[in-house]
C-alpha cells in the first residue's frame, strides 16, 4: 500500500466533520465560560476580603496582587478570542475591565495595609451586580 492510500484509509476524525457554525457555538460557549470564571474569582476575593482580618489578606497565597495579574492575563485572553471569533463581546469585556480595576483597587489597598481603601475598594464591588 502507498502512503497516499494509507492516508486515504486512515479513519476520519468525527470532529474534522463538525459544521462551523457548530464549532463557533462552542468557542462562544468557552469565552462565556471565561468570563464567568473571572466574574467568579472576584467574587470569591471580595467573600475573603469582607470576612478576614487585614494580616490574614495579606498572608492570602496567591496574594490578591498576583490573583488580579493573572484575571488580567484572562482578560486579555478573553480580547484576542472575541477578535478571532468575531463575536460582538466588547461590552462584557468592558465589563470585566471595571470589574478588574476593582479588583486591583482592592490588592492594591490590600499591600498598602490601607483599611479606608479597602472598604472603598469593597463597597465598589458590593454594589456591583455580578458579584
Amino acid at each position: 500500500m502507498t502512503q497516499m492510500n494509507a492516508v486515504a484509509a486512515a479513519p476520519e476524525d468525527p470532529e474534522d466533520k463538525e459544521p462551523a457554525d457548530l464549532l463557533h457555538k462552542r468557542a462562544v460557549n468557552k469565552f462565556n465560560s471565561l468570563y464567568s470564571a473571572i466574574l467568579g474569582e472576584i467574587s470569591s476575593m471580595l467573600k475573603k476580603a469582607r470576612l478576614l482580618p487585614m494580616p490574614e489578606l495579606q498572608r492570602n497565597n496567591p496574594t490578591f496582587t498576583e490573583i488580579v495579574s493573572q484575571l488580567k492575563f484572562f482578560r486579555e485572553l478573553s480580547g484576542v478570542a472575541v477578535e478571532l471569533l468575531k463575536i460582538d463581546k466588547n461590552e462584557d469585556l468592558s465589563e470585566l475591565d471595571d470589574y478588574i480595576r476593582l479588583a486591583t483597587q482592592l490588592a492594591q489597598a490590600i499591600d498598602s495595609d490601607d483599611y479606608d481603601s479597602l472598604c472603598g475598594a469593597i463597597a465598589a464591588l458590593n454594589d456591583k451586580p455580578y458579584i
